[in-house]
């Protein structure tokens, strides 16, 4: 399992170049997502999971919660958010 974490925003800090593509990807389409419905949006951390990108970002300003968004690393498509 890779791991991101939020100090991990730049894109030549990821290792490997086909994973830096995806990794920013996965982010931004989760907070795309997110920000239909939220308008505080912070990313904590994205962590590879088999064939999933697990994404997780701090919503709202008081209080704050933390949604885990799940994204196919194939296709791109959003598989499923808990809060």
């Amino acid at each position: 399992m890779q791991k991101f974490g939020e100090k991990d925003t730049k894109l030549n800090e990821f290792p490997g170049k086909a994973e830096n593509i995806e990794v920013h990807k996965a982010i931004d389409t989760a907070r795309r997502f997110l920000e239909q419905y939220n308008s505080a949006i912070v990313f904590r951390s994205a962590n590879l999971e088999e064939k999933t990108w697990v994404i997780m970002m701090n919503v709202g300003l008081v209080p704050e919660r933390v949604i885990r968004v799940r994204i196919n690393s194939e296709n791109g498509k959003i598989l499923g958010y808990t809060q």
